[in-house]
């Protein structure tokens, strides 16, 4: 018996209006203090710029979270073929909000939009969520009880502080993604997740005591995951066309690019420029924009890669269909 076709039919994100440069970001911080060897902050951020080829993140400014997904669902529902009750699946990519001023992001979209045939549950992976869960989402439709999922994801920063980790620097936005049988965008061929056994408190133990050896052995355990894809599924890496990264700096992928022994121009790095990193909507957001960048051909493979605070290590092998929503 064959196996059934599973993956990804739509993709979108959202992006705000108001873009912020690296200069004015740095500048508006009321605590920041340059680094020592800097004079001002013109030569730290051309420098920063230089490094990580940051050059300005978006932040939002007028929409609440809710609204931004209601103007993503709106597109989806009138762009795609699906119907409310078509969806079984709600994924939300972040934990649980119970404060009275908090929406309920799933429950409310279910709400609004119908989709009364779907079970909702939250997964919480940080940068790695959205990976997670089209897993999660792949292994329930194969069991034949479940025919598709609706995944939504967001990152907004409330604190402008927080947007700066030291590794990189965090902008608002959301994406949604749908996985159904017979998918129009990508075919979910294979998921790998790792972990180590151990543990670590958050990006903030390697950065802030400058602990940068052990940061590596991160970006290697990252590698051997996506090396560890490809041997079980008897490939390498000039099988693949493109890997999807987490947009995090464009010296980090380097560094991965050394570690995979692959040129860097197998990495999509196109969006860490403007925007940066947006937690699990890095996913979303690539994804998106290389099928809509015709960037693939039919049966040419990508690697979906994201690293989740705590830690996991997450890659996706994902095939290029040839047909596409009309």
């Amino acid at each position: 018996m064959q196996e059934q076709d599973i993956g990804i039919s739509y993709s979108d994100y959202y992006l705000p209006s108001t873009y912020v440069t690296t200069s004015d970001y740095f500048s508006s911080l009321p605590d920041f203090s340059l680094p020592s060897g800097f004079d001002d902050m013109d030569s730290y951020c051309a420098t920063y710029e230089k490094q990580k080829r940051i050059t300005g993140i978006y932040v939002e400014q007028e929409r609440q979270e809710i609204e931004v997904f209601e103007g993503l669902l709106d597109k989806f529902f009138e762009n795609s073929l699906v119907k409310p009750e078509d969806i079984d699946i709600i994924i939300y990519t972040k934990g649980v909000r119970l404060h009275e001023k908090n929406v309920n992001v799933p429950y409310y979209v279910q709400k609004k939009y119908g989709l009364t045939n779907a079970i909702v549950f939250n997964v919480d992976q940080t940068c790695g969520a959205s990976l997670m869960s089209i897993h999660i989402a792949e292994l329930m439709i194969r069991s034949s009880r479940y025919r598709s999922a609706l995944i939504l994801s967001s990152s907004f920063i409330d604190n402008i502080e927080d947007r700066d980790v030291r590794l990189t620097l965090i902008s608002d936005g959301a994406g949604i993604l749908f996985v159904d049988k017979q998918p129009l965008l990508m075919k979910i061929k294979d998921f790998f997740s790792r972990t180590t056994g151990s543990y670590s408190f958050s990006i903030d133990s390697f950065t802030k005591r400058e602990n940068y050896k052990e940061l590596v052995k991160y970006l290697q355990n990252g590698a051997r995951t996506m090396q560890e894809l490809l041997h079980r599924n008897a490939l390498d890496f000039d099988s693949i066309k493109l890997v999807s990264p987490q947009n995090t700096t464009y010296s980090g992928w380097e560094i991965y690019a050394s570690l995979l022994k692959v040129g860097i121009n197998k990495i999509f790095l196109e969006n860490i420029p403007k925007g940066a990193h947006m937690g699990d909507v890095d996913t979303i957001r690539n994804i998106t924009d290389i099928t809509a960048g015709n960037l693939l051909s039919p049966k040419e493979l990508i690697i979906a890669y994201g690293l989740g605070w705590g830690t996991s290590w997450n890659a996706c092998l994902l095939e290029m269909q040839e047909h596409n929503w009309t």
